[in-house]
């Protein structure tokens, strides 16, 4: 069936060894072959394995066969994934060429079959049998973090992703997320800031960096600084159903879930479902009652979510000592003078325009404009659109 050399690694020397290893390796190339075909996803993978007893043989059974049992349909929404399958030698001499040569590219393929697929996901009923990895896999002696939210996040959930996430890391723990626009990729870029590790769980391959404005991420995390990971094929893209399957792994990989912004209905529900059927702890940021992005925290935290105030929250539940508390994210306003201090005092994490500013603190605008720059250069404020400042 398979092409190319088979690697079975150091033996300890026996028949029984090599025959099991070897064995291993088919298994291994078998369902390689079958994550690869065109609309395969993991549903059918796990019904092709229940029904063959082994990707080996599921790989071998004809499409005729898995038609009449019902695991494949020749229907509009089968079509696609009958066609593929059914033309899958076609392709098998270039998939396996690939197989052996996804180290070249920095890119391996552990499996369930394998002693290093990680423990966290191995009790998941839903697991993925094969995960692309670049990079690293999360430590399994060393707790984990998802730091998850809204993509279109406000500029006081991108300061609270960047303070959780780097307070986090600095304490020893490994933060996991998606790598997505917003909340998940400000938290993975200041835990890598802080010197710790992240690692991004993709709704792509793990060749392809989405969203692009990630790529300063993604390369640290492919290049050693935590890792990349995906169940789906090279060159697979971003597409919205896969976004669903990857937040269980997310889910999966994570001791504790933080959702810092999120509306009602979005995918960081999906997450935060996943992680309540494996046990995983919940925490949520509570938001203001009048705004979209605060709704699906409050929910949750209506629900049973445990309340994220600080990182030593999280640092409790996780049991790790405290060495230093933090004060919180204020600024230290002594270094400040007394008028920057007032006009610090009139700034919001939202964003204000410089004119609803000078009335707040009853000066000119053209004094206004003068101490903003003064606090913006000195890192107290930033202005976000044009006349518009916020709080740092």
């Amino acid at each position: 069936m398979m092409t190319g050399e088979v690697k079975t690694g150091k033996m300890a020397g026996t028949d029984a060894d090599y025959r099991e290893a070897e064995r291993t390796e088919r298994e291994r190339q078998g369902l390689f072959l079958l994550n690869n075909v065109g609309g395969m996803y993991h549903g059918l993978l796990r019904k092709m394995y229940d029904y063959a007893g082994g990707f080996e043989e599921a790989y071998r059974i004809p499409a005729g066969e898995y038609l009449k049992c019902g695991i494949l349909r020749n229907n509009e929404q089968g079509k696609a994934v009958l066609m593929a399958y059914d033309r899958r030698h076609e392709q098998e001499d270039l998939l396996m060429r690939e197989y052996h040569g996804l180290s070249r590219e920095g890119i391996r393929i552990v499996t369930i079959f394998d002693r290093t697929y990680p423990k966290r996901l191995s009790g998941m009923e839903d697991k993925p049998f094969l995960l692309y990895v670049r990079g690293r896999l999360p430590e399994e002696t060393r707790p984990a973090a998802a730091v998850i939210g809204a993509r279109r996040c406000s500029e006081y959930g991108r300061d609270c992703a960047r303070y959780f996430a780097s307070a986090l890391s600095e304490a020893g723990v490994q933060v996991v997320s998606g790598m997505a626009a917003g909340i998940d990729g400000e938290a993975q870029r200041a835990a890598l800031e802080a010197s710790g590790e992240s690692f991004g769980v993709l709704g792509s391959g793990v060749d392809i960096c989405y969203p692009q404005e990630n790529r300063d991420i993604y390369r640290r995390m492919a290049g050693g600084a935590g890792g990349v990971v995906s169940e789906f094929p090279r060159n697979s893209q971003a597409l919205p159903f896969h976004f669903i399957l990857r937040n269980r792994i997310i889910a999966g990989l994570c001791d504790v879930l933080l959702v810092l912004e999120a509306r009602e209905k979005s995918g960081t529900g999906i997450t935060v479902s996943n992680a309540l059927d494996l046990g995983k702890d919940i925490f949520a940021l509570p938001g203001r009652i009048s705004d979209p992005l605060g709704r699906g925290c409050n929910a949750l935290l209506k629900d049973g979510a445990m309340v994220l105030t600080s990182p030593e929250d999280v640092l409790s539940v996780l049991q790790i000592p405290v060495q230093k508390k933090r004060d919180g994210m204020e600024k230290d306003i002594s270094v400040l003078a007394n008028e920057e201090k007032l006009v610090y005092s009139c700034l919001d994490s939202a964003e204000q325009h410089i004119e609803t500013l000078s009335e707040r603190a009853n000066m000119e605008i053209s004094e206004m404009t003068d101490l903003l720059v003064r606090l913006e250069l000195k890192g107290f404020c930033a202005s976000v659109t044009q006349g518009c400042y916020r709080r740092l």
